[in-house]
Formats: structure tokens, C-alpha cells, sequence
């Protein structure tokens, strides 16, 4: 394998009880019909539980036209338990509603031709997380349906909007976080799907949050903690979304369909389907290198198989992906994350930000560094090497990777992050704390920091070997697999106490 020294250029409770009780049979039993053509090849059917209370229902937010434009790859499953073609209303209970299910699904069907989505409503208005939780009643019949819905398809997320009626009483308030946790985590396990991508929505952003309901406050920070927090999951911001006008807990028609847009982008997100189409971006262009590597000239990028990690010469490697917005989100091992994007005010100009953001609606941290793709290198406003200098000089004890001894400073740093990570599984399985795919994310972390051992290994190894170093290549590799064979001894053993777990909390 051969690293490349690059320059980085350009980078760019209203549903009745007698429904509820029914459709508990008429779920179970149900099989297709003629209504709705299904695609043979179960892969590309998928399917997603809306589930929540009134803003996922959409029967308060009807200020508008409902939509009942159809298309054939866009089906839901009725209260006769039949697959039929979607259009507003989605929700069974009611004859007019517009939530946000039928403009997520549309986002979808549209970033991807091959697939067809399919929606399971299940959401009932003005309903606790206590009544979605086990060993409640909708709890089983969530987890029956989506397991009933595997035989046509594979069952690719869940759809969340809920918390408005615990915001009226402190103890449920308060409890919300550790609710929604244990809630997550229990349909992850009894599903057996520790990556179930699970999407939250916000709540409306008005004055009735400090005027009526100033307990919705510590709801919505529940929300934002439990995205950042546990694996695969996200949090959909509400911010500027349009509600009704006196009646500021429900989403007018517009916000609904803005919010339907905005949990497609999470789901793409948290998939790594812009990632993919990053790389689509990132291929254009390219040239092909003799030893498998691609360069992208354009953009200064060296990257292979291992895509989304590349190689850039100052900041080593780095995870890359660009969402929706077409931001360029950038993750490194030895300083963090952080963003660039381009500014609207000003044509062809980036702004490089760091990233590290609990709240997704929180501005940006650190400072913004005007820079141009016009101008040429040498100018200190141009995309060259000055911006990323320029940027790394702003992060405290951060200086530009100089030669070997930096690279064995990064797999220290790895090595320790790697034994935290299976200290943190370790405890967790020793304490019994049951969030099995919290589990899994330290497992996964393991994984992740062993890989970037490798990489830095390796660029390590061709540093000295250009550079003539020596004895010093012998050095930096006995000490680089001295450590990467502890670190495989800690994956190993993350793995083993990850399936323990896994088979004590499936006994249950």
C-alpha cells in the first residue's frame, strides 16, 4: 500500500380503543392484495413505523390542501391491514390529516430510484412514551407489525414524534430521557436490530414553550441528548418550521411536509447515503493510480477501497461525508470535527468551522476563515494550504503532522481510545445497564480506532521509508504492532463481551 502526500484544494389519543384493539388482529392476519404492487426482490420494499402522538398523526395540522397526488413506489398499510398506494391522509383515524410520512417517503423514492417505501401509521394523539413502552400494549403491537412487515420487505427505521404530553407533568418530563432510552434500546433487542435507525423529531419552536408548557423545554433537550447519544439515531430540528397559528404545539400542512423533508435527510444521513453520494461527487474526475489509489485532482483527495477515509498531507487521516446541504463534514483522531462549506453571501467562498455540537441548533463553534476558490496559491485568502494552516493554528496545541515521531503521538491516541472504548463495554455489561445498542457502539468504536491504527501505521511507514530514515522504520514498525496487537486483543475482547450481553438481555 502506498500513502500519498496530498494538498487539500477545493473542498467543496384520538384514535378510538375499538380500532386500536382491532387492528391488533387485522395487522396480524393481513396479506397483499391487488391494491398495491409490492417489489418482488424484498430488499428494495422498505419500510418504516411512523410512531408518536398528534404531529405524526397530522390530524390538528390541516390549514392547507392535503396532499392526494400518488405514486405506485409509495404505499401504506390501511386499517383493513392491506398495502395500498399512499396519499394524505396517512394516518388511519382520520379522514383529513397531513403529517410529515408521505413527503419523507417522497424525498426518498426520489434520492432513489430502486425502491419503493412503505408506511406503517401507528402513531395515536395525545399519547405518554409510558403508553409506547414495554410492557404497554402498543408496545407489542409496534413490535408485531414490524416483524409481521418483514415477510414483504425489510423494516428500515422508525419515525418518532412524541413528547408533547409528557412536557404537562414534571416526572414525566424529567424521566423523558431515560424513557426514551430504554424504549429505543427494548425495540432494538426484541427486533435483534442494534442499527435501527430511530428519528426524532422536535417540537414546534414557539411561545408556547415558556407561556403554557415550560416543561417542553427539558423534553426537547432529551431529544437532542438521546441523538447524540445512542448509535443511529437523530434529531430532527424543528427550528423555522411553520406551526398553526393559535395552536402552536401542531405543525401547519407546510411545516408538516418541511419536517417529512427533514427526517429523509436524517435517515440518509444516518445510513451513509450521502456519504455514497460524495463519493459519486468525489469520483468525478479522478485518476487512477497504479497501486489501486484515486486522486482527485480538483480536490487534492487520495483515497481506495476504505473510502470515506482519505489521506490529506497536513491533517493525516480523516472520515469524510457531505449531507444534503452539500456541507463537507470531516472527522479526524487527532483534532476533532469540523465542517466546511461554502458561504451564500459571497461567491465561490468556504468557511472551515469545528463541530463540536451537542445541540444541533446551536451556531457553529470556533472561527470562520474567509477563504476563495478564485484566487491563486500564495494569496492568503486562497484555498490552499494557508486555510488549513491557518485553521489548525487556531486549535490549541494543534501544530501541522512534521514527521514520524507526530504519527506515533496519533497511535497512542489511538491505542488509549481503543482500550476506553472496551473499558466503557466492559463496565456497562458489568453494571447490567441492558442499553445493548449503546453496547454496540463501543464495540463498533473499537473497530473504528484499530482501523485508524492501521492507516497511520502504514503512512508511518512510508514516511521513513522516503525519508531514508533507517533504523528508524524498524523503530516505528516493531512499536506500531506492538500496539496494534493489544488493540486486536481489545477488539476481540469487546466482541466476545458484546455477544455475552447479547445472549443474557435475548433470554429475557
Amino acid at each position: 500500500m502506498c500513502m500519498k502526500s496530498v494538498t487539500f484544494r477545493n473542498l467543496r389519543t384520538s384514535l378510538g380503543i375499538v380500532f386500536v384493539i382491532c387492528s391488533l388482529f387485522q395487522y396480524s392476519g393481513a396479506q397483499t392484495t391487488g391494491v398495491a404492487s409490492i417489489p418482488e426482490d424484498k430488499s428494495n420494499f422498505h419500510i418504516f413505523m411512523l410512531m408518536g402522538q398528534s404531529n405524526m398523526e397530522g390530524g390538528s395540522s390541516v390549514d392547507g390542501e392535503m396532499d392526494t397526488e400518488t405514486n405506485s413506489r409509495i404505499l401504506k398499510l390501511n386499517k383493513s391491514g392491506f398495502w395500498e398506494v399512499a396519499k394524505d391522509p396517512i394516518t388511519n383515524n382520520y379522514d383529513v390529516a397531513v403529517g410529515p410520512g408521505l413527503e419523507f417517503a417522497k424525498k426518498l423514492v426520489a434520492e432513489d430510484p430502486d425502491i419503493t417505501v412503505g408506511l406503517i401509521p401507528m402513531a395515536i394523539g395525545a399519547t405518554t412514551i409510558s403508553f409506547w413502552s414495554k410492557p404497554g400494549y402498543m408496545y407489542y403491537l409496534s413490535v408485531s407489525n414490524a416483524n409481521w412487515a418483514r415477510q414483504f420487505g425489510v423494516l428500515k427505521g422508525i419515525l418518532w414524534h412524541q413528547g408533547e404530553h409528557d412536557s404537562f407533568n414534571v416526572v414525566d418530563a424529567y424521566s423523558y430521557e431515560e424513557d426514551l432510552k430504554a424504549l429505543i434500546d427494548q425495540m432494538r433487542i426484541d427486533l435483534q436490530d442494534p442499527y435501527l435507525p430511530f428519528m426524532m423529531g422536535g417540537l414546534t419552536e414557539s411561545t408556547y414553550e415558556f407561556t403554557q408548557a415550560p416543561l417542553r423545554g427539558i423534553v426537547g433537550g432529551a431529544l437532542k441528548t438521546v441523538a447524540v447519544e445512542f448509535p443511529q439515531c437523530a434529531y430532527i430540528s424543528s427550528l423555522d418550521v411553520p406551526f398553526i397559528e393559535g395552536n402552536e404545539i401542531h405543525f401547519s400542512s407546510d411545516g408538516q411536509r418541511e419536517m417529512g423533508r427533514r427526517y429523509a435527510d436524517a435517515y440518509l444521513t444516518i445510513t451513509g447515503f450521502w456519504t455514497q453520494k460524495g463519493k459519486t461527487w468525489l469520483d468525478e474526475g479522478v485518476t487512477e493510480e497504479a497501486d489501486g489509489w484515486k486522486f482527485n485532482p480538483e480536490l487534492g483527495a487520495y483515497y481506495d477501497e476504505f473510502f470515506p477515509i482519505i489521506n490529506h498531507k497536513q491533517l493525516g487521516w480523516l472520515k469524510v461525508s457531505i449531507d444534503s446541504a452539500n456541507v463537507v463534514h470531516l472527522d479526524s483522531p487527532f483534532i476533532g470535527k469540523y465542517r466546511i462549506m461554502k458561504d451564500d453571501l459571497f461567491e465561490e467562498a468556504i468557511y472551515i468551522q469545528s463541530e463540536e455540537i451537542i445541540d444541533p441548533e446551536a451556531p457553529l463553534l470556533g472561527t470562520a476563515i474567509y477563504v476563495s476558490l478564485l484566487r491563486e496559491p500564495g494569496d492568503q485568502y486562497a484555498f490552499y494550504d494557508h486555510a488549513v494552516e491557518a485553521y489548525i493554528d487556531r486549535l490549541p496545541g494543534m501544530t501541522v503532522i512534521e514527521d514520524t515521531w507526530d504519527l506515533n503521538s496519533m497511535v497512542e491516541a489511538e491505542y488509549y481510545q481503543a482500550q476506553l472504548a472496551a473499558q466503557y463495554l466492559r463496565n456497562e455489561v458489568a453494571a447490567d445497564q441492558n442499553y445493548w445498542s449503546q453496547m454496540r457502539w463501543f464495540v463498533d468504536n473499537v473497530v473504528y480506532h484499530r482501523n485508524y491504527t492501521n492507516y497511520i501505521g502504514w503512512e508511518g511507514y512510508h514516511y521513513s521509508d522516503e525519508n531514508e530514515t533507517g533504523n528508524l522504520r524498524t523503530f516505528w514498525m516493531d512499536k506500531f504492532y506492538e500496539r496494534l496487537y493489544y488493540i486486536d486483543d481489545y477488539v476481540i475482547q469487546a466482541q466476545v463481551d458484546f455477544q455475552n450481553a447479547t445472549n443474557v438481555l435475548l433470554s429475557q
